[in-house]
C-alpha cells in the first residue's frame, strides 16, 4: 500500500513538473531589415525569389545577379569576416581587390573575388557594412567573362541603396 502512495505522488509530480517545463531549441533566427530603400537594377535585371537575400535580381542577357542581405540584429562579427563568410562558397578563391571606404554613413568594406562555383569561373563584388544595428551584404556576381557588361547597373544600384 505504501509503494501504490509513493508510485501515485510520483506520477502526480512527474504530471506537474512536465506541464511547466520551457525549452528553447535553437537560437532565434535574425530578422530582416525594414524600410531599405533600393532602386530595381537597370537593363535587363528581373527580380527572383532567392531565400538567401531580402532582395535579388537577375539578367536575362547574362544570368548576372545583383542582390542584398540584411542581418538583424548584426552578428558579432567584424566587416572582414562577414565578407570571408560570404565568399566561402566559392572554390579556388582570390581576392582581387578590397578596400574600405564610407557607404551609407559608415564604413564599408568593398571585395572583388573570383572563383569557381561547380566548375564555373565567376566573378563578385561584395559591399558589406553594418548601420542601426543591422548588417548588409550587397553583391554582383557574374560569370568572369560577363563581369564587365553589367557591373555599371550594379554601380547604379548601389547609388539608389538607402538603409534606414
Amino acid at each position: 500500500m505504501q509503494r501504490m502512495r509513493v508510485f501515485a505522488i510520483f506520477c502526480l509530480l512527474l504530471t506537474c513538473l512536465t506541464g511547466c517545463v520551457s525549452v528553447n531549441i535553437g537560437p532565434k533566427k535574425p530578422g530582416r531589415a525594414e524600410n531599405v530603400r533600393a532602386g530595381v537594377p537597370d537593363g535587363s535585371f528581373t527580380a527572383i525569389k532567392d531565400t538567401a537575400a531580402d532582395q535579388a535580381w537577375q539578367s536575362t542577357k547574362t544570368g548576372n545577379t545583383i542582390s542584398y542581405l540584411s542581418e538583424c540584429p548584426e552578428p558579432p562579427m567584424s566587416l572582414e569576416n562577414l565578407t570571408n563568410e560570404s565568399l566561402a562558397v566559392l572554390r579556388d578563391r582570390e581576392v582581387v581587390s578590397q578596400d574600405t571606404k564610407f557607404f551609407n554613413a559608415r564604413a564599408a568594406l568593398e571585395t572583388v573575388a573570383t572563383g569557381t562555383l561547380d566548375g564555373i569561373a565567376m566573378k563578385t563584388q561584395a559591399l558589406v557594412f553594418k548601420r542601426n544595428g543591422c548588417s548588409y551584404l550587397i553583391t554582383y556576381t557574374a560569370r568572369t567573362v560577363n563581369f564587365d557588361q553589367e557591373v555599371a547597373a550594379y554601380r547604379r544600384f548601389l547609388e539608389s541603396f538607402q538603409a534606414p
